[in-house]
């Protein structure tokens, strides 16, 4: 997440707790919200969602129609003829008054050093959809020339924030991209259009001194070699669900000598419900395929569900700790 609701402080505390608790090497740090955003906003829950009243209009809407994944632009709802492009980019930067950098800063302070830390970044595919919706894919046909001018607009917001993120002290940045696989758009569309967005982004994080992480979500196989040439310093992928299949024993092979692979134990079937004596096993199993000729940090293949076990998220990290030194204790 880029930023979690909450005051700054709470924000701060959960996430050193949470850190603290776990033996990872590597922590997730979000932003939370700015005290001017907080005075403004009230947030209640209901039936599963979010809302936001803002106390200064009366008006309530939904947390993701109004703050995320930045702040309250709403949806282009595909309209972008006349749109006001201007207004787009500063909706979507980053704003001192709604963003609160002190979780960040405090986990520079107390695990700098002892963790890897990031943040999370999206890309400009990313936020293309957030402000088109489904017409996201029908300008991908229709309208390329209009969503390449959206896409270098976000672009430029996109390493904005890598400037703020960067500037924070952080080891790395956590670049998810899920609008953009095997599953969701062709090839062509990938290479012609969108690629070269990406590549923008992921050489600006370079060129600020830290670590670009690319998790790109759903099926990757078809075009790892063209990940590879976004030349991030490690591409994290999911397990295979939803009708596509990330085959890891290719993945591997054409990344090996490229980059360091990041993954993927199933956090749909194995980690919420799975046989705890059979954890071990499969984390034995998937650091077989993962170290295979390459670097490999082991991770879950999609973010942990909120029914998980506690105990099952320390399961992974004992046995990686047991299991996962190079080269891998597989026995």
């Amino acid at each position: 997440m880029r930023y979690a609701f909450g005051s700054a402080e709470d924000v701060s505390q959960w996430t050193l707790r949470g850190n603290q608790h776990f033996d990872f090497d590597w922590a997730m740090i979000p932003l939370g919200n700015a005290d001017a955003w907080r005075r403004d906003h009230k947030l209640t829950f209901s039936v599963g969602k979010v809302y936001v009243k803002d106390n200064r209009t009366g008006e309530t809407r939904t947390y993701e129609d109004d703050v995320a994944p930045h702040s309250p632009i709403g949806s282009l709802r595909g309209y972008y003829e006349n749109a006001d492009w201007g207004n787009i980019e500063r909706a979507y930067s980053f704003h001192e008054d709604s963003h609160s950098a002190r979780p960040i800063e405090d986990a520079v302070h107390a695990l700098g050093g002892k963790r890897f830390l990031v943040s999370w970044l999206g890309m400009p595919a990313v936020d293309a959809y957030d402000a088109l919706g489904d017409r996201y894919f029908i300008s991908l046909h229709k309208e390329p020339d209009k969503l390449r001018h959206l896409l270098d607009v976000l672009t430029k917001v996109e390493m904005d924030w890598v400037d703020h993120l960067a500037d924070l002290g952080l080891d790395g940045l956590w670049m998810e991209e899920c609008m953009a696989s095997s599953d969701c758009i062709k090839m062509r569309h990938f290479i012609d259009i969108i690629w070269p967005f990406e590549k923008r982004v992921i050489d600006h994080v370079w060129k600020r001194g830290i670590r670009p992480l690319l998790y790109f979500c759903g099926g990757v196989s078809d075009r790892v070699h063209e990940l590879c040439d976004l030349q991030p310093s490690c591409l994290a992928v999911e397990e295979s669900k939803k009708g596509f299949v990330n085959d890891i024993p290719s993945i591997r092979m054409a990344t090996s000598d490229k980059l360091c692979l990041m993954g993927y134990i199933d956090s749909i079937r194995v980690l919420p419900t799975g046989d705890p004596a059979d954890f071990g096993g499969e984390i034995k199993a998937r650091l077989n395929e993962g170290s295979a000729g390459g670097g490999f940090i082991l991770g879950s293949g999609s973010p942990i569900l909120n029914d998980t076990p506690i105990g099952k998220v320390e399961l992974l990290s004992k046995y990686g700790r047991r299991y996962g030194s190079y080269p891998p204790r597989l026995k």
